[in-house]
């Protein structure tokens, strides 16, 4: 069996670790929202940028937690790859807790499941050559961030619910250094050979 199909083999394996663990920390960030609290009145109906806000934010961070899982678990990636990709991770960890807190008191249907295009993303990716993968894991991921930093800047001028709007001026800064991080290390990247 040859290296490539050692490494693909490997990456498949990544992949579906990389899935469960991104559900397990998706399940435990919902449960520890809501683990202990009294019950609650209901919460008053969001409304549709809160609703926009909730879809569009879950659907980037899953997506992003799924390419940075990928990126330190790889046996191919470079250090610098997986430092960043590691710290990402555990930033987007951080922001889901807090989301996952701040949608459950507000009733907020959060989707919990990485979209099927962006999984199939991840699966070609998880699938390249060992000297293709950093460069296109990262351009993704940098592709990502910068989505997830434009939909919380956006956020922060149209969200009118005062929690949300707490915990997005709360997150944006970082999830802006976090882009502008990743991007700075996908300009490297492409540098190089």
């Amino acid at each position: 069996m040859g290296t490539n199909n050692v490494l693909r083999r490997y990456a498949s394996c990544v992949e579906c670790t990389a899935m469960k663990l991104l559900r397990l920390s998706i399940l435990l960030a919902f449960s520890a929202a809501s683990f202990g609290a009294p019950p609650a009145t209901k919460p008053a109906p969001l409304g549709d940028q809160e609703k926009h806000f909730v879809k569009e934010a879950a659907e980037a961070q899953l997506n992003a937690q799924l390419l940075s899982s990928m990126g330190m678990r790889s046996l191919t990636a470079a250090d610098p790859v997986k430092k960043l990709t590691a710290k990402v991770n555990a930033e987007l960890l951080k922001v889901w807790e807090e989301f996952a807190t701040v949608g459950m008191a507000k009733g907020a249907q959060v989707p919990t499941e990485v979209g099927h295009t962006d999984k199939a993303a991840a699966g070609k990716i998880g699938k390249l050559p060992a000297d293709k993968l950093d460069k296109e894991l990262i351009k993704e991921l940098a592709k990502e961030s910068k989505k997830t930093a434009r939909i919380f800047d956006t956020a922060g001028k149209s969200l009118r619910d005062p929690e949300f709007k707490t915990f997005v001026d709360k997150w944006a800064p970082a999830l802006k250094t976090q882009s502008e991080e990743l991007q700075q290390l996908e300009d490297t990247l492409k540098k190089s050979k």
